[in-house]
């Protein structure tokens, strides 16, 4: 029984990259489960043999082959035997660079399928043929390229080839969409957006991953750009999908805003949240563009004055503020909404609202707003 560690953790060791405590896993080689659980490692995964050390708590998977049994990411038939070797295990995973393990000293590497060598020439390339079998490797290809695209990493030309035969099997489409929204949520304020989701869209994929709002992102003629200006903030995986929406002044529109909101929700399981996320930055936007009037004040601080909303705020004035770059009357406005805002919730909080009814409540709020705008 040997164990390895795999993965990456070892990739970011060797890239001088940090990592965190839950990124680092094992392989274990030459095992069975009864022998694993007979130490006290913990099993955590009903369909596969992954475990809980007992003292350090990382996981500890058993090696493993698989082959190709059906359509789709879990079209896969697996064998966890115990003459599975380590390069065979290495030999299943997507990138090269992905596939180096370190011995348990960590005294040595293990690289049978040139990972450091694609790592100091800057390549993401697959290990084998077999990338093009699991469809959810475009999009995590995607999102490795869009995090070490900086560093200055490029797509080997073969690994293009497999890419086009996954989008030609159009199984991308059938990846259940929950798992599309569990891939973006990875996305963090590392991982520059703009790239990921403009590297799938060129290679003619989103269309395939969200079908409804590449329909009417192609009617758009920044199509992407847009994203660029959001790259390094660190948004709500909510904003994070919204910020795909185009918002800037000079091509904002409600309507066809609300109509790419509706397409995203088509596409993808999102929460409540996310509409409510997605109605605030609407309305803060029409509120920035224009002349803001009393009607829509009131509404604002109502809205912002309820449970959990200030939060949602903050991300939608950032969303605005950066899809205007260098527009000063832009950055004025968002100031200025966001002090009466502020403002009108501090007048909010001080009067005894216990004995109002709703109605009572209404008429104060816009009370408060009616005097906070005329100043």
């Amino acid at each position: 029984m040997k164990f390895y560690k795999v993965g990456g953790a070892v990739r970011d060791h060797l890239m001088g990259l940090k990592h965190k405590q839950s990124d680092i896993d094992w392989v274990v080689v030459g095992a069975t489960e009864e022998e694993l659980i007979n130490l006290g490692f913990t099993k955590i995964n009903a369909d596969f043999p992954v475990f809980l050390h007992p003292k350090t708590k990382e996981e500890y998977a058993l090696a493993r082959k698989e082959h190709k049994a059906g359509r789709g990411y879990k079209g896969f038939k697996t064998d966890f035997s115990r003459n599975i070797t380590l390069e065979d295990d290495l030999y299943r995973r997507d990138l090269t660079i992905n596939a180096i393990a370190e011995d348990e000293d960590g005294k040595g590497y293990i690289d049978p399928y040139g990972g450091i060598d694609d790592i100091n020439n800057k390549i993401l390339r697959h290990v084998s043929k077999y990338f093009k079998d699991d469809p959810l490797r475009l999009i995590r290809l995607a999102r490795f390229y869009s995090n070490f695209k900086p560093l200055g990493f490029e797509v080997a030309d073969e690994t293009f080839t497999l890419l086009k035969e996954i989008i030609d099997s159009e199984e991308l489409a059938i990846i259940p969409r929950e798992r599309i929204l569990l891939e973006i949520k990875k996305l963090d304020a590392k991982t520059n957006r703009y790239e990921f989701f403009s590297f799938i869209h060129s290679l003619g994929a989103l269309s395939q991953i969200l079908p409804s709002f590449t329909k009417l992102l192609n009617d758009q003629t920044d199509n992407l750009r847009h994203i660029d200006e959001m790259s390094d903030q660190d948004l709500p995986t909510d904003f994070l999908l919204i910020s795909l929406i185009p918002i800037r002044k000079e091509s904002f529109d409600s309507d066809k805003f609300k109509e790419f909101l509706e397409a995203l929700k088509i596409d993808l399981p999102v929460s409540n949240k996310f509409k409510l996320a997605g109605q605030t930055l609407c309305s803060l936007a029409q509120a920035c563009y224009e002349e803001i009037s009393m009607q829509q004040l009131i509404k604002l601080f109502d809205q912002y004055s309820k449970s959990g909303r200030n939060q949602i705020y903050e991300a939608a004035f950032i969303l605005i503020k950066q899809s205007n770059l260098g527009d000063r009357m832009i950055t004025k406005r968002i100031e200025f909404l966001g002090k009466l805002l502020t403002e009108a919730e501090k007048e909010f909080n001080k009067v005894d609202k216990s004995n109002l009814t709703p109605k009572e409540i209404i008429s104060l709020k816009s009370q408060i707003a009616e005097n906070l705008l005329d100043k």
